[in-house]
């Protein structure tokens, strides 16, 4: 009798021990979850600081964008509807001198690629929703336009399906340029 009530409260005791064990292993998870996400937030920022050195740096990009403001500028871009944005892009494309028209169109596709990579870890589940929302449809709706225009063809540069579905969602939806 008295080994069979010491089996009943060992197996109980193990029950309890896997349970707990289960429990923390679950708060490690999601610590680890986090961590990660915070690291994909970091190695982004760290990312996005070393472009913007390069533009201080770089011998080519401010007389770049120093052209490009010669046609408009940023101001008066982010007031005009998605195929205003085209249309002047396209055309500051083929007024521009053969090499820095080039420069251009890939300093234009080089955020196409970025922004495509970041859609895929946003649909990964590694960038908020609140992140892509706030953050990023805003840019996308500035670029679309000049990533059509870059390509000559109208058409997005080749990529990710979801990505392009994504990217003509929101030109669609914000057709006038403007976020509500």
């Amino acid at each position: 009798m008295d080994t069979d009530r010491l089996n009943r409260w060992l197996t109980l005791v193990a029950n309890v021990g896997v349970l707990v064990g289960l429990a923390l292993l679950v708060f490690e998870i999601r610590q680890s979850n986090l961590l990660a996400l915070s690291e994909i937030e970091q190695t982004r920022s760290d990312n996005l600081l070393q472009w913007r050195r390069e533009w201080v740096t770089d011998d080519h990009i401010v007389p770049l964008l120093l052209e490009r403001n010669s046609f408009h500028t940023p101001s008066e871009y982010r007031t005009l509807d998605v195929a205003e944005r085209q249309a002047v892009t396209e055309a500051m494309l083929n007024e521009m001198n053969p090499e820095t028209s080039l420069r251009m169109r890939l300093f234009i596709l080089t955020s196409f690629w970025d922004f495509e990579n970041l859609h895929a870890q946003y649909q990964r589940g590694l960038i908020s929703e609140d992140y892509w929302n706030e953050r990023v449809v805003g840019t996308i709706l500035q670029d679309a336009p000049k990533w059509k225009a870059a390509t000559s063809g109208r058409t997005l540069p080749s990529g990710r399906q979801t990505f392009i579905d994504e990217v003509e969602r929101i030109l669609d939806q914000y057709s006038d340029g403007q976020l509500p």
